[in-house]
């Protein structure tokens, strides 16, 4: 297994799924790697969080000294349904760069991949084969 740090665009996406994540579930006193990001200003502070916890997964993996950007914000447009699928994707991928040493015990960590589930559970819910498929077969 190889690691890197990712891209600026693929970290973009996956703050704009937490931010989304927020949105939708609103009403849950809603923070993230320890900010309140009910505030969307925040969300810099979110990406430069998640860059350091990906740093810190690929120095462990290879016992170097590599340097993740500073986050730089990219507004967006919320989706639903399927539009999920390339921020979901973001997040597998975050989340696999991240598995090496003890990043996985992070707390910032299990939190990526708590909001992941509720994003994957809307898209799995909001398809037309879910929906069909018998309660109780």
């Amino acid at each position: 297994m190889s690691a890197f740090i990712v891209s600026m665009q693929t970290m973009q996406n996956v703050v704009n799924a937490v931010d989304m994540a927020n949105r939708r579930y609103r009403n849950r006193e809603y923070t993230f790697c320890g900010v309140d990001v009910r505030d969307s200003r925040d969300l810099v502070t979110v990406g430069n969080v998640l860059f350091n916890m990906n740093q810190e997964a690929v120095n462990q993996r290879y016992v170097e000294e590599d340097f993740a950007p500073e986050y730089v914000h990219r507004l967006h447009i919320p989706v639903t349904g399927k539009a999920l699928a390339p921020y979901i994707k973001a997040m597998d991928c975050l989340i696999y760069q991240c598995t090496e040493g003890n990043v996985p015990d992070h707390a910032h960590y299990k939190q990526l991949v708590a909001v992941r589930g509720m994003l994957v559970d809307e898209l799995l819910r909001g398809l037309p084969e879910y929906s069909n498929a018998k309660w109780d077969a």
